[in-house]
């Protein structure tokens, strides 16, 4: 249930990531529960990411609002 921009969803945590939270949506019919983890060996290039003023004015689902509250919520910690 992604918007047009959404995070990177793999099938499985990737080894040594480190686990910073969990966010719930409710539909109608299910819930979904999305694990975050941080794992910067893995971050692909910064050519196409957005600034925080950019991303207000995304097409990205509610879930992930709540994981980009979550990474400003834990800011430098991600280190």
């Amino acid at each position: 249930m992604h918007g047009l921009w959404g995070f990177y969803a793999p099938e499985e945590r990737p080894c040594g990531a480190e686990y910073l939270a969990e966010v719930v949506q409710q539909y109608t019919h299910f819930k979904l529960k999305c694990h975050i983890y941080h794992y910067p060996e893995t971050m692909p290039e910064q050519e196409h990411y957005f600034s925080l003023e950019m991303i207000d004015t995304l097409a990205i689902s509610k879930v992930d609002e709540k994981i980009i509250k979550v990474l400003l919520q834990l800011g430098n910690k991600l280190s």
